[in-house]
């Protein structure tokens, strides 16, 4: 067998192993999150959709296509960074009047009877701050907040925004007033924009009119103080005895400092003239700029305003329940993989060879338990238990004939030399390390199988204590080994012939029998009656009592036996068990014949 069949059979075993208590944590878990939703306090929430225009040109948006997305994405995220604000919170607040409000006043948001276990840690703060209200409002603020979740929708402009509350009228109101703050918030960011360029415009246009006035007054005055009359002629000048030298000087002067003045006054002209342009185009912007003040638009709208939600959104039973049904598996998973790690009985036959040299002589399977023969054997016996459905199974012949368990029954025969010629019955009992329904469904098989092979076969229940055989295959009996022993019934009316498989049946006695009154003082009688059986019949299977559960019985009996076989049943019996009782066996100077592993982990189910 090569090591992925081994890891396939291991892991299979151990989830049939295990595979209830999974099933029971899972359940748990499913259960317990029905009971927190059902007492959880329904959550509603509302939601709008609002859409940003991108701030990038059209001509850019064209020409970078999807990466023109990627390069608005921080733009985007501020947008939801500002939804979230404590700002536009702090409106919100104002505007519905929140903090009056027991869910946003200072007390976070209560989602059932569980959070109410830590609900003490907030009532210091709520107290601590029930007289500053300052104080209030921040806490009002963040619990606000903690109820706020904007997402974008995918690549678009689009965000959806979302409010919780405990009131499904109370979110959608939240809703509509956060998207109403966030738009009045974004015009009067522009609305301030505007207007603090106007009043600098403002400023510069009342600057600019007194630089172009005293430019202007600068000329006025320059051509005031100018003198425009002619200077006298020489010759007029010379007859009224005026020296012509000094008038051609003071015409010199008066020429040159006219030509100075006139560079001066064109200066001073153009200087004006420079000046009066720039506040006219100035005082013609303010115009505009006015003038668009009164019609700031914002670079967002809502598409989708909130609506009054009908369903909550927490809690969601489904939801609940699988998630639960998820942890308590996985938690179920951990614990049966811890106790699987720590468990000590043995799982496979190289464990047994470890613990004893008894030699093993068969490996049997665990009877895989099917829809339609549980469903058979559950109509027939209504009354078996996990315990003793293993036994039933086995009497319905034809759901069971192909099973793995009926060819490693029918492959026992061999070692057990079944198939030999004597002249004298053989009888075989079998005790367990184990379960006795275990043991008594083996001792069955084999009976059944034996029979089949053409041998008269009989199956003796000899423990008296559990009566697995007699309770399961004939509760009805009147009698059995018991009161055969005690003369109060004989063989031929106890032995019940040909009902189990064509093996006939001894049982037990009609009633439990007493621990010490089992086999106490019938050694000679139980041994006449072996011997008498052994006559009759090819092979007697006897169901012998376990080593651990009745030790003087089992020393009484098995001398008496042919061979004894111990049935180790993987997952019950640890090595210390199955030392004790083979040295319990071996006390009655019997030694075993050989070992049968039931349900190991070596053979695939």
């Amino acid at each position: 067998m090569n090591s992925d069949t081994v890891s396939s059979a291991v892991i299979k075993r151990f989830l049939r192993r295990y595979i209830g208590t999974i099933v029971a944590v899972a359940f748990l878990g499913a259960l317990v999150a029905m009971i927190y939703a059902w007492m959880a306090t329904s959550i509603y929430s509302a939601k709008a959709q609002i859409l940003i225009e991108s701030r990038l040109p059209q001509a850019l948006r064209e020409q970078l296509g999807e990466a023109g997305i990627a390069l608005d994405s921080p733009a985007i995220e501020s947008q939801i960074a500002l939804l979230r604000s404590g700002k536009i919170a702090s409106d919100v607040i104002a505007k519905l009047d929140l903090e009056k409000d027991a869910e946003f006043g200072g007390q976070s948001v209560n989602k059932g009877w569980l959070r109410s276990i830590t609900a003490w840690r907030a009532r210091p703060v709520v107290e601590k701050t029930s007289g500053n209200t300052i104080a209030l409002h921040e806490a009002a603020v963040a619990s606000l907040q903690s109820q706020i979740d904007i997402r974008r929708y995918g690549l678009s402009y689009v965000l959806d925004v979302a409010v919780s509350s405990r009131d499904p009228e109370k979110s959608a109101k939240i809703v509509n007033a956060l998207t109403d703050a966030y738009m009045a918030d974004q015009l009067n960011l522009k609305i301030d924009a505007a207007r603090q360029a106007s009043d600098w415009r403002e400023e510069q246009i009342v600057r600019l009119r007194t630089q172009m006035n005293k430019a202007s007054r600068a000329v006025q005055e320059y051509k005031a103080r100018r003198d425009y009359r002619l200077p006298p002629k020489i010759e007029e000048a010379s007859h009224q005895g005026v020296n012509p030298s000094i008038l051609q000087s003071d015409a010199g002067k008066e020429v040159g400092s006219g030509r100075r003045d006139a560079v001066s006054l064109e200066e001073l002209e153009v200087s004006a003239s420079a000046y009066r342009k720039i506040y006219e185009n100035n005082l013609q912007a303010h115009a505009d700029a006015v003038l668009r003040q009164t019609l700031q638009f914002t670079n967002a709208r809502v598409i989708t305003p909130a609506s009054t939600p009908l369903t909550p959104t927490f809690p969601r039973s489904r939801i609940l329940a699988i998630v639960g049904a998820l942890v308590g598996g996985m938690l179920g998973l951990g614990v049966c993989v811890i106790r699987h790690i720590f468990d000590e009985t043995i799982k496979t036959a190289a464990e047994v060879e470890l613990t004893d040299t008894i030699e093993l002589i068969g490996n049997i399977p665990a009877i895989e338990l099917t829809r339609p023969l549980v469903r058979h054997v559950m109509i027939n016996r209504p009354h078996l238990t996990n315990q003793t459905m293993p036994m039933s199974v086995l009497k319905y012949t034809p759901l069971v004939a192909q099973s793995n368990v009926c060819r490693s029954l029918h492959e026992l025969l061999k070692p057990l030399n079944l198939y030999r010629q004597t002249s004298s019955g053989t009888i075989i009992g079998l005790t367990a390390i184990g379960t006795s329904a275990a043991r008594s469904m083996i001792a069955g098989g084999i009976a059944g199988a034996a029979s089949h092979s053409g041998k008269r076969v009989l199956l003796v229940d000899l423990d008296l204590a559990n009566r697995t055989i007699s309770r399961l295959l004939k509760p009805d009996a009147t009698g059995g080994i018991f009161e055969v022993l005690n003369n109060s019934s004989n063989i031929d009316d106890a032995v019940i012939s040909g009902d189990w498989r064509a093996a006939d049946i001894l049982p037990a006695s009609a009633n439990t029998v007493k621990a010490g009154e089992q086999f106490a003082n019938v050694d000679s009688t139980l041994s006449a009656v072996i011997a008498k059986l052994k006559n009759r019949y090819d092979l007697i299977i006897a169901d012998l009592p376990n080593a651990t559960d009745a030790r003087n019985e089992l020393m009484t009996l098995a001398p008496l036996m042919d061979e004894v076989v111990c049935i180790i049943e993987c997952g019950v019996a640890t090595p210390e068990s199955l030392k004790r009782s083979l040295k319990i066996v071996r006390s009655a100077g019997v030694e075993p014949f050989g070992a049968i592993i039931y349900a190991s982990d070596d053979v695939s189910i």
